[in-house]
């Protein structure tokens, strides 16, 4: 049994909390993108523009951030 938290994560992921052990956990947990220090869509993102246009990881990587943050390193919506 999970109980959903009202709060969120840095990167806004829903938090869970496990009732019988009282274990707080997030969306991502146990998944491949658990440790990434971005966002999972951005994530994807890069790994559809690598699959799609044959980039390098390097580069799809680069366009995936430079897209998503401005000048001043804060996301943009």
């Amino acid at each position: 049994m999970t109980q959903e938290l009202e709060r969120r994560t840095a990167w806004g992921y829903r938090l869970l909390r496990c009732r019988p052990c009282r274990r707080t956990f997030n969306e991502r947990t146990g998944t491949p993108f658990n440790h990434l220090q971005v966002p999972t869509d951005i994530a994807l993102l890069v790994v559809l523009w690598r699959l799609r246009y044959k980039l390098s990881l390097c580069s799809a990587f680069e366009s995936g951030v430079m897209h998503t943050f401005d000048d001043e390193g804060a996301g943009v919506a």
